[in-house]
């Protein structure tokens, strides 16, 4: 599914069905219809990019990253605290990342241009 910002609204579409006989039945319902606008490329999104493309090329489930954070002593909150992360949805504190960093591999450049 694209990221983004999801708008949601209602549209009344109306069906009309004319029968055999001439008669006609007429149908209509707000019906929901969602929308995903794209979100702007953040720093944040980017990383929580990385950390499910990294995960997920591991092979690990979002628990099993969660249980590798408490073994390395980091609390992210569990398998939703990853997915929070991963959705770009909490704030990642610095030894958060750097644990991250460890445990799934990711090279970290602060600072612009890594050459």
């Amino acid at each position: 599914m694209a990221e983004g910002h999801v708008i949601s609204y209602c549209a009344a579409p109306t069906l009309t069905i004319e029968h055999d006989d001439g008669s006609r039945s007429t149908w209509s319902a707000d019906l929901p219809i969602r929308e995903v606008v794209p979100s702007p490329v953040t720093a944040e999104s980017e990383f929580a990019a990385a950390v499910r493309q990294a995960r997920t090329v591991r092979g690990w489930s979002q628990e099993r990253l969660a249980t590798e954070f408490a073994r390395a002593g980091v609390n992210v909150g569990g398998q939703s605290g990853v997915a929070r992360i991963e959705r770009g949805e909490r704030p990642t504190r610095l030894d958060e990342v750097a644990a991250i960093a460890r445990l799934l591999g990711i090279e970290l450049h602060i600072g612009g241009d890594p050459r």
